[in-house]
Parts: C-alpha cells; sequence; structure tokens
C-alpha cells in the first residue's frame, strides 16, 4: 500500500510511540528503581549528602571486594574512621582524598577541574589585536650636525 511522505511519516511516529509504551510498560520496574535512586542534590540536606558520598565510597569498595580493614592498611586512614564516613559522618577532606586515591578513583574530581573560557567577544578583541601582517622597516634618521 502506497503512502504519501506525510501519512508514512505520522504511521511511524504512531509505532514509535506504542513501541516506547510497549518497552516502558516491560522496563517500568527498571524507570522506577532509577527514578528512586535519582539524587537532586540541591534539594538534599548537607547531612544527607554527606551521607550519600559515604554510601558511594562504600559502595564503589565493595564492588573493588576491598574490606574496610584492607583499604585502611591501603590509605593510610584509621578502618573507624572509613567506617564513620561510610556511615555518613563528617570526616576531612584530605581523608576523602585519601580513600579516592586508594579506591583508584581520583579521576571523579575531574567534575571540579575548571577550564579558562574565554568569551567569544573577548577572543573577537583578541584577535583584532593581533598584528595582521609586518611592517616596512623605517629608515633610521642619522644626521651629523
Amino acid at each position: 500500500m502506497y503512502y504519501t511522505p506525510l501519512l508514512q511519516h505520522i504511521y511511524n511516529t504512531i509505532l514509535l510511540v506504542i513501541y516506547d509504551i510497549i518497552i516502558f510498560a516491560i522496563d517500568r520496574n527498571k524507570f522506577i528503581n532509577a527514578m528512586n535512586n535519582f539524587s537532586n542534590w540541591y534539594v538534599m540536606t548537607d547531612s544527607a549528602i554527606i551521607k550519600e558520598i559515604g554510601k558511594g565510597i562504600r559502595q564503589v569498595r565493595l564492588n573493588k571486594n576491598i574490606s574496610q580493614e584492607k583499604l585502611s592498611n591501603m590509605s593510610g586512614v584509621d578502618r573507624v574512621t572509613i567506617s564513620r564516613m561510610e556511615s555518613g559522618r563528617v570526616t576531612t577532606l584530605i581523608t576523602f582524598v585519601q580513600i579516592l586515591r586508594s579506591l583508584d578513583i581520583l579521576d571523579r574530581l575531574n567534575i571540579f577541574k575548571q577550564e579558562l573560557e574565554i568569551s567569544p567577544i573577548k577572543l573577537l578583541e583578541m584577535q583584532e589585536k593581533k598584528r595582521k601582517k609586518a611592517s616596512s622597516a623605517r629608515p633610521k634618521d642619522n644626521f651629523i650636525l
């Protein structure tokens, strides 16, 4: 059966929507779990954020099959301090860095590294100031009086 391009587009769109509904119905549990695991950092209290970070550290440690005792030996941080960190208690920044280094996840700090960005206007101004060509040498005035 021949469809005009518009009808074909509408037909394809409807098929995609139906497909999405079916997939959503099948994966709705995955979707619900994903939404429950989503953390909106801006609405969380400081202590809730620290607890989430501690849970994340704990999960990374467990995923790497490292005990708190072994992590303590690797990082030089006391096991009790690691336990406190994982349970959401406040710790020092240096302890946090030592733990990240021992778990080999220091690269997660890259989010804090900001590259210097030059605005387009400033870039244009800088390009205008650049010399476009060399000028000819001017003769020096050597007058003898």
